[in-house]
């Protein structure tokens, strides 16, 4: 019976360090991966720190993951998944999303001066949505997401005949926003299309 509980206890131990190693569970399969995150991580320290960090990569990429990956559903009955972050260091990449009616700005994320609707979009309810839509290239809300502006556009805008969301993506703190994709749709039937910015300058 000793023997059954150490045994557990180590595999207990074992998952914990795995999931929830300090440092490591911060880094994704893609990080370090490309030459341009390469040049961004040795603008911020020396050769030898770089080297150390892309060889965490590698190790986090090539064993690390693929044992996170295939442990994963253990915690899901014991409720103990910590795949939301609390105690992270902060953003490391920042997305924000700017809204254009006929060509004028009016709501861009973080600006007091451009804030049309932002007390819905920053709903508990819909929030996730806005985030969700500005993160990711055809999300599975976008649609939803430009029904609902749309319906506000025509209501707030009359005359309005064109609608764009254009979502920025960057790192923090010096990176330069780029745009990353723009949803479009244009009066009389405003039906959405969305379009990859991918490699474009703002």
């Amino acid at each position: 019976m000793q023997t059954v509980r150490a045994i557990s206890l180590l595999v207990v131990y074992f998952l914990i360090a795995l999931h929830g190693c300090p440092g490591l569970d911060y880094l994704g399969d893609r990080d370090f991966v490309s030459e341009r995150s390469k040049r961004e991580l040795r603008a911020q320290m020396p050769e030898w720190g770089a080297q150390v960090a892309f060889a965490f990569g590698d190790f986090n990429r090539g064993y690390r993951l693929p044992l996170v990956r295939a442990t994963e559903k253990l915690q899901k009955p014991f409720r103990v998944a910590q795949t939301w972050n609390l105690y992270r260091d902060g953003p490391g990449r920042v997305n924000r999303m700017e809204i254009h009616v006929d060509d004028v700005l009016v709501f861009r994320t973080g600006d007091d001066a451009h804030d049309w609707l932002e007390p819905q979009l920053r709903n508990r309810r819909i929030r996730p949505v806005v985030e969700s839509s500005t993160r990711k290239l055809r999300s599975k809300n976008w649609k939803g997401l430009t029904r609902f502006l749309v319906e506000h556009v025509r209501r707030d805008f009359p005359d309005a005949q064109k609608l764009e969301l254009t979502a920025y993506k960057g790192t923090y703190p010096k990176g330069k926003m780029r745009p990353h994709h723009r949803i479009v749709a244009e009066g009389p039937d405003w039906t959405p299309s969305i379009h990859e910015l991918r490699g474009t300058k703002p």
